[in-house]
């Protein structure tokens, strides 16, 4: 729960029981007062599509249709549609999307948006929208074929063009400001336009294009991240001795969120930590990333103390797309009702 009444989930992949996983989650959520989610499908790079059927439909009241696939061959043309009673068709909803998000989550998020069941917020997603069938030889070695794609209730193709060479498909992906590049008006304007089921404009072209492009903005040093991706866990740790020091600390949760904050003595005790494990650690540059460093340290505290769910908390109150994703979701409420 991010508040009293929002909750949070992020899901990384879809795998054969993420279904049941998502189903775990909504119920105790709901127990814990949730009246409104944030979905995080940022970095998810897909897996199972029955899995993002069936996700989908927990959201989506009535028989509606969630995606299709077009092939060259008739028995490649499916359609897949919702159908099941949920008690979370009217929980207002925001779906976070970026350049890492592709297939099966594409396939959520462009659903959501198509359907007026919800709000996107991030960056455009990756544009991975082709259905494989896998053959077995003889060998024991398999065929992988493409045989159609996927496409959105309203007709958007997910899959991204490719017609240059592979080199050029992924080098975009790795552009500072591809997703600025997608967003520009002069980009918006040639990009074909399809509208929603309350009539709203959305956009093809390849991915999923957010309603609202929010781009992240944590950029870090080259020194924060050796601090980070070093073999000593700094940060661990550090923590950990911390919380051996601190115990009265996870008497009172409430305010450790509220009002626990990594001081700057302890701060300076943990550069000298730091560089005690890594020499060679530049702790003029390690200055320059102190606030995030700061909310990191706090959320292995919590981590510590209370577990993963508390240090992922700490984490998403922090990260500048999930707030934005909170700002809108009164909108999300706003299209809900429109659409009923």
């Amino acid at each position: 729960m991010l508040d009293d009444s929002t909750g949070y989930i992020f899901l990384n992949r879809f795998s054969g029981t993420t279904s049941t996983e998502v189903e775990q989650a909504l119920r105790r959520l709901s127990g814990e007062g949730m009246q409104r989610l944030i979905f995080d499908l940022r970095g998810n790079s897909g897996g199972f599509l029955e899995q993002a059927v069936e996700i989908t439909d927990k959201f989506i009241g009535g028989r509606q249709k969630i995606v299709y696939t077009q092939g060259r061959i008739s028995s490649a043309n499916e359609e897949f549609y919702s159908g099941h009673a949920e008690p979370y068709e009217n929980i207002p909803l925001v779906i976070l999307i970026n350049r890492g998000s592709a297939s099966a989550s594409e396939i959520v998020a462009g659903a959501v948006q198509d359907l007026d069941r919800g709000i996107i917020v991030g960056e455009t997603s990756f544009g991975k929208g082709l259905v494989q069938r896998q053959y077995p030889l003889r060998d024991g070695s398999a065929v992988r074929v493409t045989v159609a794609r996927y496409y959105t209730p309203s007709g958007r193709l997910i899959q991204r063009p490719y017609d240059g060479k592979i080199e050029d498909y992924y080098d975009t992906f790795s552009e500072d400001n591809r997703d600025s590049l997608l967003a520009v008006k002069d980009s918006l304007e040639n990009r074909p336009l399809f509208k929603t089921t309350s009539g709203r404009t959305v956009y093809g072209g390849g991915g999923i294009t957010p309603d609202y492009a929010v781009k992240y903005d944590r950029v870090l040093n080259k020194e924060t991240y050796k601090l980070l991706g070093h073999s000593s866990r700094v940060i661990f740790e550090y923590a950990a001795d911390y919380v051996k020091k601190n115990k009265d600390l996870a008497k009172d949760r409430k305010n450790f969120y509220r009002k626990y904050e990594v001081s700057n003595k302890d701060f300076e005790a943990f550069k000298k930590a730091a560089k005690g494990k890594i020499s060679d650690l530049d702790l003029t540059q390690i200055e320059k990333d102190k606030e995030y460093l700061k909310i990191l340290i706090k959320a292995e505290i919590a981590r510590s103390y209370w577990g993963y769910d508390e240090y992922y908390r700490i984490l998403r109150l922090s990260d500048n797309q999930v707030s934005a994703g909170t700002k809108y979701l009164s909108e999300a409420r706003q299209i809900l009702q429109t659409s009923r």
